[in-house]
C-alpha cells in the first residue's frame, strides 16, 4: 500500500509497545503489533480523514459494486458547484428512469426542490431520483448534460488518488462498468467528511421536505444508517461516537456502508463492502472500537527543536506511517495506548526511539521531508 504525502495541518506517527525497545535484533514488530479484529466484510479500511493515514485494512484495494455509497461523490461534487438554494427542476429521465423498484421518494415530472433539499434526500433516504435530477442540474450548469457529471465523478475521484475506481452513473445501481475500492471510498469520503455542510447533512438523523409545487404533504426523511439513527425501529446498532455516513445495497453489491465516527481527537471513516446483513454494523462497531482503543492523538508544537526526528519512522511488517506538513510544519502523532511511548513526553519518545534504532530494533527510517511509503 502506497502511502501518500499529504499536506494537511496534522499527520500521524503509530508507534509499538515497551518489548520492541527492549528485545534484540531478531524480534520483528509485528509480533507487538494490536491484536486484529476478524471482519465478514470481503473488503473493509478504516482511514483517519484528516491526515489519510490507514489504522486498518482488508482488501482495500479489491474492486466491487458500491451501491449507494456511489451518493457520497454525487453530493460532493453537487456541494462543491452548487449553491444550496439553487433549484433542481426533475426531469422525465430523473423521475421515470430511477423509481419502480428503486430507492426513490416518489417525486413527480417537473417537481421543483431546493439543491439542499435534494441532498437530504438522496444522504437519508437514498433517493435515486433526486441523485438523478442533482446530477442533471450540476451537468447542465456546468454546460453539458448528465454523462458531463458522471465524467466530473471520476475527474475527482483521479484527483483524489483514486486508482481503482470507475463511475458510470450517479446512484450506484447495478452497472458492470461501475466499480470502486474501500481503499478509494475511504479517499472520497474522507474528502466529502471535510466538508462542513456534507457533514451536516450525512449526519442528520431526520429531515422533513416541504410541499412543493407538485406534492401538497411534507415528506419526512429518515437517515437508513443504523448506527445515527433506529431505522424502521432497529437500535441494536446505535454507536454514540458515530457522526454520519452512508448505506447501500444491491443484491448484486451486497450491503456497503460508509461510517464516520469521532472520538478523543481522532476522526475515523470506515468503509465496508460486500457485507452480508448485519455484517456490514458488526464489523463498523468492531473496527471503530479496535482504533479508538489502540491509537490516540497527540499535537506536537509547531517550535519542538525535534520535530523532525519524530516523523519518518516505519516498521518492517505492520508500517508506522508519518507525513509532515510541508506548509504548516504542524502535525499529530498516535501511540498504541500500550506502548512504551504512551505516556512520557515528546523528549523522552524520541530518547527511547532513537536508543531502539541504536540498538537495531527492526525498522527502517526514512528522511523526514519524504512521504512513508513500503521499503
Amino acid at each position: 500500500m502506497k502511502i501518500k504525502k499529504y499536506t494537511r495541518v496534522t499527520a500521524f506517527f503509530l508507534a509499538v509497545c515497551t518489548v520492541l525497545l527492549m528485545l534484540p535484533l531478531s524480534v520483528r514488530a509485528d509480533e507487538y503489533w494490536p491484536d486484529g479484529v476478524k471482519t465478514q466484510s470481503k473488503s473493509a479500511i478504516v482511514m483517519e480523514v484528516n491526515t489519510g493515514t490507514v489504522l486498518y485494512e482488508k482488501k482495500s484495494h479489491e474492486k466491487h459494486y458500491p451501491a449507494s455509497i456511489t451518493k457520497i461523490m454525487t453530493v460532493l461534487l453537487a456541494i462543491e458547484n452548487c449553491d444550496m438554494d439553487e433549484v433542481v427542476t426533475f426531469s422525465a429521465d430523473a423521475v421515470f428512469k430511477n423509481e419502480g423498484d428503486t430507492s426513490h421518494i416518489a417525486r413527480n415530472l417537473g417537481e421543483k426542490l431546493t439543491m439542499e433539499q435534494c441532498l437530504y434526500a438522496v444522504m437519508l433516504e437514498s433517493a435515486n431520483e433526486c441523485a438523478y435530477a442533482v446530477a442533471e442540474h450540476v451537468g447542465q450548469k456546468l454546460g453539458g448534460d448528465y454523462r458531463t457529471f458522471i465524467d466530473l465523478m471520476n475527474k475527482r475521484a483521479k484527483e483524489l488518488g483514486c486508482t481503482d475506481t470507475h463511475f458510470n452513473n450517479c446512484n450506484g445501481l447495478p452497472d458492470e462498468d461501475h466499480w470502486v475500492s474501500a481503499y478509494d471510498m475511504a479517499l472520497i469520503s474522507a474528502e466529502a467528511y471535510k466538508n462542513e455542510t456534507f457533514r451536516m447533512i450525512a449526519g442528520s438523523p431526520s429531515y422533513t421536505l416541504p410541499k412543493t409545487n407538485k406534492c401538497k404533504a411534507e415528506y419526512p426523511c429518515h437517515n437508513h444508517h443504523k448506527m445515527i439513527y433506529p431505522f424502521r425501529g432497529d437500535s441494536s446498532h446505535l454507536y454514540k461516537y458515530c457522526t454520519g455516513g452512508k448505506t447501500g445495497y444491491t443484491t448484486v453489491a451486497n450491503n456497503t456502508l460508509v461510517s464516520f465516527a469521532e472520538k478523543d481527537g481522532i476522526t475515523l471513516v470506515c468503509v465496508v463492502m460486500d457485507a452480508a446483513t448485519p455484517d456490514h454494523y458488526t464489523d463498523t462497531r468492531k473496527l471503530f472500537d479496535y482504533c479508538f482503543e489502540n491509537f490516540q492523538a497527540l499535537n506536537i508544537p509547531a517550535n519542538h527543536p525535534a520535530r523532525d526526528e519524530i516523523i519518518g519512522w516505519e516498521l518492517m511488517g505492520p508500517k508506522i506511517q508519518a507525513v509532515r506538513d510541508s506548509v504548516s510544519k504542524d502535525f499529530v502523532i498516535v501511540y498504541r495506548t500500550c506502548a512504551n511511548l504512551y505516556g512520557y513526553g515528546i523528549d523522552e519518545s524520541i530518547r527511547r526511539i532513537n536508543l531502539a534504532k541504536e540498538r537495531g530494533a527492526d525498522y527502517a527510517y526514512v528522511d523526514g521531508i519524504k512521504s512513508v511509503g513500503e521499503l
